[in-house]
C-alpha cells in the first residue's frame, strides 16, 4: 500500500490518498523466443526476439504521466496525474542474432562469435518530454529512447 498526493485541474495538490501501485520496474508482459541450429560444420545460427510491455511512467525513475491542462489564467499547461491513473511506456520489441563457428579438439574446444543485441535497432521508449512553447502556445509529448545496438566479437575456449 502506497501513500501519494491527489492533484486537481490546475496541478495544484489537494488531498493524500492510498492504494496498490505497480512497482517502478512491472513489466506487466515479457517474452522471449529463441531459435537456434547448428550445421553440420559446426556453425551455429541463432536469433532472440524479445519482447516487453512498458513500465508505469509514474515518475519514481523517468518521467510521470502529464495531460494537458491549464492553469487559473487559461493559459496551457500540463498536470500531473494521480499515481494511480499513470499510463504506461510503449511496448517495446527487439532481435538479436548470433553466429559462431567451434572447433573440438582432443583436449579443448575453441568457439569464435559475432553477437549483435537488437539488430533492428529499434528504440526503446525510456521517459517522455513534456515541454511548452510559449511562443506558439503549444504543449508537445516527444518520447525519449535509446536506440542501443551492441555488437560483440568473442572468442571462448574450453579445456
Amino acid at each position: 500500500m502506497t501513500r501519494f498526493t491527489r492533484y486537481n485541474a490546475f496541478d495544484e495538490p489537494v488531498s493524500q490518498a492510498q492504494g496498490w501501485l505497480p512497482y517502478v520496474f512491472d513489466q506487466t508482459h515479457v517474452a522471449n523466443l529463441v531459435l537456434s541450429y547448428r550445421f553440420a560444420n559446426n556453425i551455429t545460427l541463432g536469433g532472440v526476439v524479445h519482447f516487453n510491455s512498458g513500465r508505469p511512467e509514474s515518475g519514481h525513475l523517468t518521467s510521470r504521466t502529464q495531460r494537458e491542462g491549464t492553469d487559473r489564467f487559461g493559459q496551457p499547461r500540463w498536470v500531473r496525474v494521480d499515481l494511480d491513473q499513470v499510463d504506461r511506456l510503449p511496448p517495446f520489441l527487439r532481435f538479436d542474432l548470433r553466429l559462431s563457428k567451434a572447433w573440438a579438439y582432443d583436449t579443448f574446444a575453441l568457439e569464435v562469435y559475432f553477437d549483435m543485441l537488437n539488430v533492428t535497432i529499434n528504440e526503446e521508449v525510456v521517459s517522455f518530454d513534456y515541454s511548452y512553447s510559449g511562443l506558439t502556445n503549444t504543449l508537445t509529448k516527444k518520447p525519449s529512447g535509446i536506440p542501443l545496438a551492441l555488437p560483440i566479437l568473442g572468442l571462448k575456449g574450453r579445456y
